[in-house]
């Protein structure tokens, strides 16, 4: 791998009980467990390999979870090839001369924590329901309006946070903003470049116009309304992450709470990502 541009790392994002696995390194930075894939070694094996040199565990990989290139000094990234991995065979942490110190790390509580944006963004989407069925938001559900306008009314996201997950939104490919057909002024549609016209009626909040799968709401509420398939939807509310719209119609239009963490913020990403494909019949 001499001739490739960025050196290639493959890194384990390991969640046992909620908690991720992370190393502490002698910039003082926390990270994935994982480190170099040598000449002629597959990256998921080259994983399995750095885990067990690193922390004394064995593992198996159970999914990619993409690439990604992370900036380590200033002019010096790496390659990130990342995977989720589950413990094959579990055995006592053993620090190894990579890190100061191996520690789980609650997923919830990862805010504040010196940890590169890569690997929050990694963390997130392995604790996504699509990717960890297991992945239960934690807490009590937020307090919602019960008449009016359907509202989230406590748990809301920081603006900082908030305006991280509608830039993030809105990068989508062949998506669009706009502004809301049904929701009020303050919220943010989801329209699709690609398609403008829906296949059926509950894949849209608003049947027979343009295609809406999903809007935003505005930064004192924070909340996403979208459509999934009623069984997929039902599966995030028994999970903790949303509720039936207080007005439905087709039992596939949903309230996603607004994300309070890094961690959840990935978590919501992904469900509106699959609301978009649900309405594009992918």
């Amino acid at each position: 791998m001499d001739d490739v541009l960025w050196p290639v790392s493959a890194k384990a994002v390991i969640v046992r009980d909620g908690a991720v696995l992370l190393g502490r390194n002698d910039r003082g930075e926390w990270e994935l467990p994982g480190g170099r894939v040598e000449a002629e070694e597959e990256p998921a094996d080259a994983v399995v390999r750095e885990v067990a040199e690193e922390t004394g565990l064995r593992v198996a990989v159970t999914a990619p979870l993409g690439v990604r290139l992370l900036e380590v000094l200033p002019g010096r990234s790496v390659l990130i090839a990342a995977y989720a991995c589950a413990i094959a065979e579990d055995r006592e942490l053993v620090v190894s001369s990579e890190h100061e110190a191996l520690q789980w790390h609650a997923i919830a509580d990862l805010e504040g924590l010196p940890l590169p944006q890569v690997y929050r963004d990694l963390v997130a989407l392995r604790a996504a329901p699509g990717v960890d069925p297991a992945g239960r938001r934690p807490g009590a559900r937020p307090t919602t309006s019960t008449e009016g306008p359907h509202r989230q009314l406590d748990q809301r996201a920081s603006p900082a946070l908030w305006g991280r997950l509608v830039a993030a939104v809105f990068a989508l490919p062949d998506v669009e903003e706009g502004r809301s057909q049904v929701s009020p002024i303050s919220s943010r549609a989801v329209f699709l470049t690609d398609r403008e016209v829906e296949r059926s009626p509950e894949t849209s909040l608003a049947p027979g116009r343009r295609l809406e799968p999903v809007h935003l709401h505005g930064v004192d509420d924070t909340s996403v309304h979208l459509c999934l398939p009623a069984e997929r939807g039902r599966a995030l509310v028994d999970l903790g992450w949303a509720e039936p719209h207080q007005y439905e119609d087709f039992g596939t239009e949903f309230m996603v709470y607004g994300p309070r963490t890094d961690a959840e913020l990935g978590v919501v990403l992904a469900i509106v990502r699959e609301s978009i494909e649900f309405a594009r019949g992918a």
